[in-house]
């Protein structure tokens, strides 16, 4: 354990904001001609800068596959795989989607007694109803092409 001298290091940070372009200063090369300006800056955006690229390398062992953030001489399983998809999340998020994640969905138990006695009414419309809309929308496409190409 010696090895690992330095405590707290960031490996991942997260930005947020206007950046500056890394074209901003370059000359346009001889022959190419462009009506538009070049941006020095980009538009609000985000930014995720990750110190190494093998937190989303999955390890292989005898021919198989590992999942990811699973480190087989420990036998420990790291949150990669959450990381990487708050990270997308993140980047993406314009209306709000990872407040989603937290919201709480109340289920409502259904009366046993009520669900017993329409059992079998409701497996049966459950079953011949989609046959019912499926045949339905069949004969109406069958006339409706029978009239177009009729002779």
């Amino acid at each position: 354990m010696n090895q690992f001298v330095y405590q707290y290091v960031p490996i991942a940070v997260s930005m947020e904001g206007e950046f500056a372009s890394a074209f901003a200063h370059r000359m346009i090369p001889e022959g190419i001609q462009s009506d538009e300006a070049i941006r020095k800056q980009s538009a609000k955006t985000r930014q995720i800068v990750i110190g190494s690229g093998s937190i989303l390398m999955n390890e292989t062992q005898k021919g198989q596959v590992l999942p990811m953030g699973y480190d087989r001489y420990s036998g420990m399983q790291f949150s990669n795989r959450d990381f990487i998809t708050n990270a997308v999340l993140w980047l993406t998020d314009s209306e709000g989607l990872i407040g989603l994640r937290e919201k709480n969905v109340v289920l409502r138990l259904l009366n046993d007694k009520r669900a017993h006695e329409k059992r079998t009414e409701v497996q049966l419309i459950s079953t011949i109803s989609p046959v019912a809309i499926l045949l339905l929308i069949a004969g109406i496409v069958y006339i409706i092409r029978r009239r177009k190409y009729a002779l």
